[in-house]
């Protein structure tokens, strides 16, 4: 079963260049009926307890009704330790499930959050598709019947 994501139906305005980037990091030639998320983690090798790098970013996808995928939420996490161990929080979360969106310390209107998500999804794209710098590793997750 290939994966197709819907295109539309999000708070904010996803963009076909974010879509199709999705879509690559998770071409596979069959995933399992029984798979009902998906994370897709992207990472920067080179990112540590030094300034610069680029953040770690996971998105999460959740099957729907008619064999569609739907991304539920984008969250774009930061070091926040001053040490040589790198801890990580949130920095940015866009939480399409709940509309909720805030980054460290405050929440976002959803006018503000649009803007956020529109200039941070141009600038992610670019970085994966232009610059190469993450890699990215893809999770599956089975729902289970209890």
């Amino acid at each position: 079963m290939t994966i197709k994501l819907n295109t539309t139906g999000y708070p904010v305005a996803v963009s076909t260049e974010f879509i199709n980037m999705v879509q690559h990091q998770i071409n596979f030639p069959e995933v399992p009926d029984t798979i009902s998320r998906i994370t897709i983690n992207f990472t920067d090798p080179k990112y540590d307890d030094k300034p610069g790098g680029f953040h770690p970013t996971d998105v999460q996808l959740e099957k729907q009704g008619g064999g569609t995928w739907r991304i539920v939420s984008i969250c774009d996490y930061c070091n926040v330790s001053h040490t040589q161990y790198l801890k990580f929080a949130k920095d940015l979360e866009f939480d399409f499930n709940n509309k909720r969106y805030h980054n460290i310390g405050s929440v976002f209107s959803d006018e503000i959050a649009k803007e956020n998500f529109e200039l941070w999804q141009t600038n992610f794209v670019y970085f994966v598709q232009e610059c190469g710098v993450y890699a990215t590793e893809v999770q599956m997750y089975w729902k289970l019947n209890i």
